[in-house]
């Protein structure tokens, strides 16, 4: 028996080593039903460090991850925003 949850991938794009994906999932609330987003990212396949026992990625990569956490991060507040304004406008 497979269990259906309420939650519903809405996106999910793989280029090369990296992923996306959105999920939606609703919410009671006391004014009816809502809806949460979910964004994720993530990067696969690096070396494995034996020794910590995780994988590690290489000197490209370490230096990228702080411009690819803020670009995430700003990209979420756009979008946020512009959400909040639409419905704004269509519930004054």
């Amino acid at each position: 028996m497979t269990h259906r949850s309420p939650e519903q991938l809405l996106l999910k794009a793989q280029i090369g080593r990296s992923s996306s994906w959105l999920m939606a999932a609703p919410q009671p609330s006391s004014k009816g039903q809502k809806t949460t987003l979910f964004f994720g990212s993530a990067i696969a396949g690096g070396r494995t460090n034996q020794e910590a026992g995780r994988q590690q990625f290489g000197l490209a990569f370490s230096a990228v991850l702080g411009l690819h956490d803020l670009y995430s991060r700003l990209l979420l507040q756009a979008a946020a925003k512009k959400l909040a304004a639409q419905w704004a406008r269509q519930h004054g």
